[in-house]
């Protein structure tokens, strides 16, 4: 578009006058000879410190792929896996990548895990409850490729419990006996009686804060 016409989408100019460049040239022999390089930035360069951030630096390898399975399956939390394998490397930015590609790794994994199968089966089987007693009320979330994550069911019996007792609710997501590894948490509270009733259970795909919300 030329000065002057108006644009669909106008964007922001990100450019700022980035001055470094390399210009390289084919010469009769086959060989390539770089005929001039400029590497004045229009911004600071990033220190060797903070090089760890960049995308293109980071990387987890097969031996840390392992590793952060055997933990998992192990119960131990990825934020105590990760801060021994950074001590082990001698810091964070020796790693090789951050918290989050541990986090998301585990996240590929668990999704890869869960078969599709098995999240039919339990909305179908939710779904037959609610059939049962409309009463009953049933949630899930979907991921970006529109895999099932989280399920969250409270039957009608939950439902008067929690409408009679449901002054102090517990949520307690330490309980990971699946097979799947993933957090089962449910909402617990106490009747007259001093005995537990469940007001509600939620099977979730990970402890972040995605998924409580």
């Amino acid at each position: 578009m030329t000065n002057g016409e108006s644009v669909k989408t106008p964007r922001a100019e990100t450019r700022e006058g980035y001055n470094a460049f390399l210009k390289v040239s084919l010469k009769p022999n086959g060989m390539y000879k770089v005929m001039q390089f400029s590497e004045m930035h229009s911004h600071p360069i990033i220190s060797s410190i903070k090089s760890h951030f960049l995308k293109s630096h980071r990387k987890v390898t097969e031996v840390t792929t392992a590793q952060i399975e055997l933990a998992s399956l192990a119960g131990i939390a990825h934020k105590q896996v990760y801060e021994l394998q950074s001590r082990q490397a001698g810091g964070r930015e020796n790693l090789g990548y951050l918290h989050m590609d541990h986090k998301n790794y585990l996240r590929f994994k668990l999704q890869e895990n869960l078969d599709i199968n098995v999240a039919a089966v339990i909305l179908k089987y939710i779904r037959k409850k609610q059939s049962q007693n409309s009463v009953c009320y049933f949630d899930f979330q979907l991921d970006a490729e529109g895999q099932v994550t989280n399920f969250f069911w409270v039957d009608a019996r939950s439902i008067i419990d929690y409408s009679l007792f449901g002054d102090v609710v517990s949520f307690d997501t330490t309980y990971r006996t699946n097979d799947y590894g993933r957090p089962f948490a449910p909402f617990v509270g106490v009747n007259h009686h001093n005995q537990t009733i469940v007001f509600g259970a939620a099977l979730l795909y990970d402890e972040t804060s995605e998924s409580f919300v």
